[in-house]
Order: structure tokens, then C-alpha cells, then sequence
């Protein structure tokens, strides 16, 4: 298994509240969710804006590629 790092992340309550309710219906933990939910945002991130940001210039400023 990988090693951990751990550090401190502050969220209003309000998101705190549903993620601790999320978590309780899902009987999963809340650690579980939030590195669950940063590894989606990666993949997103890497296969859906950077691609769509890409395109995005790439038609408009032809030259720079």
C-alpha cells in the first residue's frame, strides 16, 4: 500500500455537513470520499478541461502550436 501524507483542510460547515451525510448513507468514510472525490477531479481535469482548454486556443490562435 502507498504511503499516506496527511494535512489540514478547512471547508465551510455547510460542505462538511454533507459530506459526513453522504458518507453516512454510504457507510463509507469521510477520508474515503475526499480522496475519492480529488482522484475525479483529477481525471477531469486531465481528460476534460485541459483537452477542451487545449482545442479552445488552438483554434483561435492557430499559429501557436
Amino acid at each position: 500500500m502507498q504511503s499516506m501524507t496527511t494535512f489540514l483542510l478547512r471547508l465551510p460547515q455547510s460542505l462538511m455537513d454533507e459530506v459526513t451525510q453522504l458518507c453516512h448513507e454510504c457507510h463509507g468514510s469521510k477520508s474515503a470520499f475526499i480522496r475519492q472525490s480529488i482522484l475525479r477531479n483529477i481525471d477531469v481535469t486531465k481528460n476534460v478541461e485541459i483537452p477542451a482548454a487545449r482545442e479552445y486556443f488552438r483554434q483561435r490562435l492557430p499559429n501557436l502550436h
